[in-house]
């Protein structure tokens, strides 16, 4: 029986948490806003003055880290953790996604199904494994795709995220995931943000042609897509955290039991403002990121064999790639991890058995 059978309710898991930490303070998380901003003028201006390719490369990259933390922020605000302000909230959401090439209320409405149906195997939105049988029935270039951004480029799987759920907010009432009453939100979101890119990529020409396009805006936007996906990925692809079917499936084995904590280097989470200390914003989506630690260490003390930890590295990169490719046979309704089998292979299987 797997240890997240063994799970309480989810209110009753949200009530081992201090009641403190449930609560946002807008001033608090202004600091913080205005922090990240002061890291991206003093890495972009560092970036500028350098005027050398060799040394802005690894500035570079530092801006694409201190822009993840930029979004991280406006993820409280889709989740109203920034501000108990609705306003305030969805005014600091729409202009930091929008610098992001993320169209605010896109992603917040396509995360909002994530949270509701974690790990559930044909709900979830978000990495949800497909079978053997599904893929084979594709075509070559999506079963590709899938593959790939299971295994050795899953760092772009964000990329696709984005794009998929853009592509289905403009094709209006007949989109698959939003409702009617979402497409003004929709629409005004893709809108802005749109105006908002081509602002800044006629700003950076303008000011520093195909230098600044590379180093303020091509590569940025490449690392905050890797650790987004790094972050998403990790965080829910666990060869010990099986997705659920309908008869299993329960918000507190999904989001507790579900959810992995992923170490990284201090200076990392420092600067992504603790996302990776995720399994409490998975509780409870409230929690702003200032209190993710004292949440996780709550729910770590309450249950200490529920809650999952591992180290980001190399070698767990490589364990988790190779062990969680596709959904595998269904188990007392836990959907089983296993690894993709081409058409050779299975060949192989049959012939020697």
């Amino acid at each position: 029986m797997p240890p997240h059978d063994l799970i309480d309710s989810l209110p009753k898991i949200i009530k081992s948490i201090p009641r403190h930490c449930l609560r946002p303070n807008t001033w608090r998380s202004a600091m913080y806003l205005l922090r990240d901003i002061s890291l991206v003028i003093l890495t972009a201006g560092l970036i500028l003055k350098a005027n050398n390719w060799m040394l802005a490369l690894p500035l570079s990259l530092l801006l694409g880290l201190v822009l993840t933390g930029l979004f991280v922020v406006a993820h409280d605000a889709g989740h109203r953790s920034f501000s108990t302000s609705l306003l305030v909230n969805n005014i600091v959401g729409e202009i930091l996604s929008a610098l992001l090439i993320w169209p605010f209320h896109v992603w917040r409405l396509s995360h909002d199904t994530h949270h509701r149906y974690t790990h559930h195997i044909s709900k979830e939105i978000a990495w949800r494994p497909f079978s053997q049988a599904k893929l084979d029935r594709l075509g070559t270039s999506t079963r590709l795709m899938y593959l790939w951004t299971r295994t050795w480029a899953y760092f772009v799987g964000s990329i696709f995220f984005a794009i998929y759920f853009v592509r289905d907010g403009l094709r209006g009432l007949q989109s698959r995931h939003f409702r009617r009453d979402d497409l003004k939100l929709i629409f005004g979101s893709i809108g802005f943000t749109t105006l908002v890119t081509g602002v800044v990529v006629y700003t950076i020409w303008r000011s520093a042609g195909w230098y600044g396009i590379t180093f303020l805006f091509v590569i940025p936007q490449l690392t905050f897509q890797f650790w987004m996906s790094s972050f998403t990925f990790f965080h829910h692809t666990h060869p010990e955290s099986p997705f659920m079917d309908e008869s299993t499936w329960d918000p507190g084995k999904a989001q507790l039991g579900s959810t992995i904590h992923m170490r990284y280097p201090a200076w990392i989470d420092w600067l992504t403002h603790d996302i990776s200390w995720h399994v409490p914003h998975h509780v409870c989506v409230g929690i702003p990121h200032y209190h993710l630690r004292e949440a996780h260490r709550a729910l770590k003390q309450a249950y200490p064999v529920i809650v999952k930890e591992e180290t980001f590295s190399i070698a767990y990169i490589k364990r988790v790639i190779a062990e969680c490719q596709v959904a595998g046979e269904v188990r007392e309704g836990y959907v089983q991890w296993d690894r993709y089998q081409t058409s050779s292979e299975r060949m192989t299987l049959l012939q020697e058995s």
